[in-house]
């Protein structure tokens, strides 16, 4: 059972020597380990390469929670193990991982490091847990934001998505005794208050925390007494427009769209789809965040096109030497000249493009195909009782009729992972008389 490890330290903190130490005495090594810090680390690196772990450093100054879900997006293990490089490990902490996820099948472990201290727990799950949602990064303090997730997210998932025999959830203790000096800010006691037991000790923090609050943490708790009052009122995704506009609904609904960017469910249809095609110069219609860019390995060069730009500002933290670059702009205006790429790529886009501009769109794309398109996109109804397409933004399409008359069609399946109510296909098509 492969094993990812993901650290992310704490804001102004290195990677110590104890935990590269602590590293080195494993019983149990991890598959792969994942640094995201503003700073690499030299001596963790190096014990990777003696050690044949893969290692992978991402630079970036974001917060923690957000650097955690950055970790995850860039995992490949079954299982991912997030830690801050605070935590003292007994010798046979990733064998103790290890076992109590191989042995009780758990889709999720939190427990205390060696040393027992309350503020160093450590979140160990199946990654595919995460398809249905990250860290939330409103959460200053990851080990919050970890159990949040843990209490929240994960039940949703693990009963929709990862459908994992025997998969269990672990009772955690009450968080009143973690990290004193974090729990005292204003911001955190509001975020952290569902998961404070006891009317008396949230009352102390609160107390605590509005002494010390300055004027910008007053403006936060007004912005969040804001946010609880709309949240009674029925949201409208679409603003009173009963016509879809892509550009306005994608950029107004970034957040729901962020829970599919940690855990790509349909990554071994991407690997398989790239194998058979060995590009060397992808665009990718619908790149969002860019959680597909670490599919693509280092000699094919890729651009990523979308309608949203706070999604390609997002995307900018996976970009990597062989990302060409990130457009904003609309799949039925692609700004590139014809038969520039090797293959055109869309992952769950072409299906949010409305019938009466999906001619257009099949123009464009097959205009600026050298050779090869991909698509993995939903068909149908899973049953009578899906309403799947219902939906405002998904437009059923017979992707067969529209490409049989200028490509063939030389694969097509199924996906395995399925997660909403509707069937999902992969196509590939090639070129006539394609060079």
């Amino acid at each position: 059972m492969s094993l990812a490890v993901i650290i992310a330290p704490q804001e102004g903190q290195k990677i110590s020597f104890d935990f590269v130490q602590a590293l080195e005495a494993q019983v149990r090594l991890p598959d792969e380990v994942i640094l995201v810090h503003c700073d690499s680390c030299d001596r963790l690196e190096l014990f990777c390469s003696s050690h044949n772990i893969s290692f992978l450093f991402r630079q970036s100054v974001k917060p923690a929670t957000r650097r955690f879900n950055l970790g995850i997006s860039f995992a490949s293990s079954l299982v991912v193990c997030l830690l801050d490089g605070r935590e003292s490990f007994a010798s046979t902490f990733f064998q103790t991982i290890q076992r109590q996820v191989y042995d009780r099948q758990m889709g999720c472990v939190l427990f205390k490091n060696a040393t027992d201290r309350p503020t160093c727990q450590v979140l160990t799950a199946f990654r595919e847990c995460f398809v249905y949602g990250p860290l939330d990064e409103r959460f200053e303090v990851p080990r919050f934001a970890i159990v949040h997730w843990f209490t929240k997210i994960y039940p949703r998932a693990v009963r929709r998505v990862a459908r994992i025999d025997g998969a269990t959830e672990v009772v955690f203790e009450d968080l009143s005794g973690c990290d004193r000096l974090a729990i005292r800010d204003l911001k955190n006691v509001i975020l952290a208050w569902p998961f404070l037991l006891g009317w008396k000790q949230r009352l102390k923090l609160l107390f605590i925390a509005l002494c010390k609050s300055d004027r910008g943490t007053w403006f936060f708790v007004l912005q969040q007494i804001g946010v609880w009052i709309l949240s009674f009122i029925p949201s409208d995704p679409y603003h009173g427009n009963k016509r879809y506009q892509a550009r306005s609904f994608w950029e107004t609904n970034t957040r729901a769209y962020l829970k599919w960017e940690i855990y790509q469910p349909d990554e071994k249809e991407i690997q398989a789809m790239l194998t058979k095609t060995c590009p060397s110069k992808v665009l990718e219609l619908g790149c969002g965040a860019g959680r597909n860019f670490r599919f693509y390995d280092k000699e094919t060069q890729c651009v990523g096109l979308d309608l949203a730009q706070n999604l390609l500002l997002l995307a900018q933290d996976k970009v990597s030497e062989n990302i060409r670059g990130l457009v904003c702009g609309s799949a039925t205006q692609i700004c590139f000249s014809d038969g520039v790429f090797d293959l055109v790529f869309s992952n769950s886009t072409i299906q949010h493009v409305p019938p009466e501009e999906i001619e257009t769109c099949v123009t464009e794309i097959i205009r600026v195909s050298k050779k090869y398109v991909c698509l993995i996109e939903f068909t149908r109804e899973e049953n009578e009782d899906s309403h799947f397409f219902s939906q405002i933004h998904c437009f059923q399409h017979d992707y067969l009729k529209l490409f049989e008359d200028r490509m063939d069609l030389i694969y097509r399946k199924e996906v395995n992972h399925k997660i909403q109510p509707a069937i999902k296909e992969v196509f590939i098509f090639e070129k006539k008389n394609a060079i």
